[in-house]
Formats: structure tokens, sequence, C-alpha cells
């Protein structure tokens, strides 16, 4: 029998139709237990919706909005989990849109751009000159120089083709082609030029050239001599002493490079030279403010800032790339001659009794002879002075072939 009306109540609900927008945030699948998604039709007269009658007493359970729901799969996939009602914290509330969040959504780095290449092509003709400095900031890499093809040096040590060198920040040097050549370079710098000649004549390289030959002349004369020879301090007759060469010249006139190129063209004919400066200024495989000497038997390091005679070149800088050097080191302490004029002509006394022995006692060494790196003097007397100093103490009383070249 049906209940009087009186204990009945009908509600209006509209059928809510999922949208194709709403993301799909569950998988949902009809079940018993699953009652149809409804939501009170608001009294209104313009709505058009269709409508259904619920009685009162039929359970509703607790669901989401279907507003939220996805439009529904006809062929759905299985799923592990399957969830009908989500828990009250999962439910979206109609009136905060759910936002989204995709990890690295908004925090996208545009690809660095690339950077302009630093590499360069740099011909190089005959006696030309590639000059160079690099920057001291510590962020700069070092510079590369790769020779493609042709021939180059810096001051007498050859490079090798196809070998990339690298240049440390804070180096100055020149890069010399006798034939011409090809230079790769690659890197910051703070100036560079190449330096051409028309003429050979011009070129201050022949000038060190033709010094280097007339010194392998006198060198060969030397090994030529049948008769005679100098006499040791042991009474023995040995090999007639080599030239003994002093570079003098003003600041900042080249003379150093002079002394370098020297001795690595001596070292690559096969001879063994020694090497000293006493200009405390810039130390030679030492600390500035010394005075030193060292047998050059070997080839110098190209990629030495110091062009091959830094701390480097010694063995307590570590492992090298070039077989070391031993000097014979004096500690001057002072920068310039002029600072103690007397401390500066006892240790070149020292210095020069030290080289002295040396030549004693090795004749491949007293063949090849000394090369001098001295301090940069004037026409001012106290210059003078100690450039005559230097040539009293290193003579020894036996040689005959003194050579000063003054570069200027």
């Amino acid at each position: 029998m049906e209940a009087p009306s009186s204990t009945r109540a009908s509600i209006d609900f509209e059928l809510l139709q999922p949208t194709s927008s709403t993301s799909n945030f569950f998988n949902l699948e009809p079940d018993s237990n699953t009652t149809q998604r409804l939501r009170p039709r608001t009294h209104d007269s313009t709505s058009q919706h269709n409508t259904t009658t619920l009685a009162t007493d039929t359970p509703i359970q607790r669901s989401l909005n279907t507003d939220q729901l996805p439009p529904r799969n006809p062929n759905p996939q299985p799923t592990h989990h399957l969830l009908t009602t989500p828990p009250h914290h999962l439910q979206p509330d109609p009136n905060h849109p759910v936002a989204m969040s995709i990890p690295g959504l908004g925090q996208f780095t545009p690809a660095p751009q690339p950077t302009p290449s630093t590499t360069r092509q740099i011909p190089l003709r005959p006696l030309a000159e590639y000059r160079f400095e690099v920057p001291r900031s510590n962020t700069t890499p070092p510079l590369t120089i790769r020779l493609t093809s042709g021939t180059a040096q810096r001051d007498g040590t050859e490079l090798a083709q196809n070998r990339v060198y690298s240049f440390p920040r804070g180096t100055r040097a020149r890069l010399v082609s006798y034939t011409g050549g090809m230079l790769e370079v690659t890197g910051e710098v703070v100036a560079e030029r190449v330096v051409g000649y028309e003429r050979a004549e011009e070129s201050p390289e022949v000038g060190v050239l033709n010094l280097h030959f007339a010194l392998e002349e006198l060198r060969a004369a030397g090994r030529r001599r049948e008769n005679g020879g100098f006499v040791g301090n042991r009474g023995g007759r040995g090999v007639v002493p080599g030239p003994r060469v002093m570079v003098c010249g003003e600041a900042g006139c080249g003379k150093t490079s002079v002394v370098r190129t020297l001795a690595a063209l001596a070292t690559r004919g096969g001879g063994q030279p020694i090497v000293g400066n006493v200009d405390p200024r810039e130390g030679m495989l030492a600390l500035p403010g010394t005075v030193s000497a060292a047998v050059f038997g070997t080839v110098m390091d190209v990629e030495d800032p110091a062009g091959g005679v830094g701390v480097s070149g010694t063995p307590s800088s570590g492992p090298s790339a070039v077989p070391v050097k031993l000097p014979m080191v004096y500690y001057f302490g002072r920068e310039r001659v002029a600072e103690d004029v007397g401390l500066w002509r006892d240790l070149v006394g020292k210095l020069g009794s030290s080289v002295r022995a040396k030549f004693a006692a090795d004749e491949v060494v007293r063949e090849a002879g000394l090369v001098l790196d001295t301090p940069a003097a004037t026409i001012a007397k106290g210059d003078v002075d100690v450039l005559v100093h230097a040539v009293n103490e290193f003579a020894g009383g036996f040689w005959r072939q003194d050579w000063i070249v003054i570069v200027g």
C-alpha cells in the first residue's frame, strides 16, 4: 500500500554532465554500492535542466562534485586500487579550483648561447714575429698556440708541429719564424701583434743568428786544435775554453731574450754552456733578488712564463716536462745593485769562483763557454763600474775569447 502523500517528500535534482576539460584525477568504476551522483537543484524559473525525483529515505553517499570528474572512458584500463569515494581531505573545493604543480615548471632556464670562437689563424712570413701578452686574471684560461705548418721558435727553442702549447696567465713572449709558418691561436690576450720586416737585414734575429754562428766557429776552432790547449788546475791538458759572452744594455732593450736565444741555440747544437745572471731584478732559475748560474745541457721549457729560465725549471717546482737545471744561487735580497753595491760585489765574486771551478772540472761545459746576463746599465760611471767588476770576476785569467755584446 502506498504511503500517504503527507509522509513523502520529493526533491528536485539536476543531473550533472561531466565536461571534457576536467582532469582525470580518479579512475572511477561503477559498482553496486555507488549511487548516482546528484546535486539538489536550485529552484530557478529559468533553469531548463532535466530533473528527477528521489525519495528522502534513499541513501545518498558523499561524493565528488561531478564538475571535477572526467568523461567516462568506454575502455577503462585496469587499476590496482579502485577508489569509489575519495577521502575527505582529497575532495576538491568547488570554490577553489585545483592547481597542478609540475616540477620545474616556471623554472626553465634557456640553453646558453654559444660564445663566439676565439680561435684565429696567424700567418707568419719569414723572420716575422708574433708578440702576445696573456692576461693576469685568475679566471682567464691559458692561451693555447698550435703550429700547423712551417717553423716557429721561442727564444731559440723550436716548437713542434701540431702540438698544442699552453701559455699561463701573465706570459709575455714572442714567437719567431725563420722560414714562415701558420699559427692557430685560441684564447684571450691583453695585446697581440705581428711584426714583419721588408728586408731580412732589418730583423734583429739576423744579428742574433750571426752572433751564434760566430760563437760556434770559435767553439769548433778550439776542438780542431791539435797542440797546446788549456792547462787545468791539476796540470793536465784539456779542451780550449769556449767563448765568454757578456750581454749589456739598458732596461727593456731585450738583452735577456738574447741571452736565452744564444743559450738555446748552443744547446740545440749539442753544447752545454753555462748561463749566468747577475741582475737581481730578474732571477734566473731562482726568485728575484738573487744572482745565479747553471749549466744548460737540455732544451728550455717553451711554456714557462719566464721563457725556460724561471723557477719551474728547477727540481724545487716538482715534475717538469723538460729536464730540470741545477743552478748555483746566491741571495742578494734587494732589487737594484745600487741599494748595496758592496754586498753585490761579494756575491758576484763568489758566483764567479763557482763558475771557474765548474769549467775546470767539466771539459764539455768548458768547451761551450759562458753567456752572462748583466744589470741594466747606461753610460753613467756607476753602471760602468758594475760591468767592469763582472768582467774581472768571470775572466779567471785563462780566457782569451771574451765578447761584450751591447743591445740597444
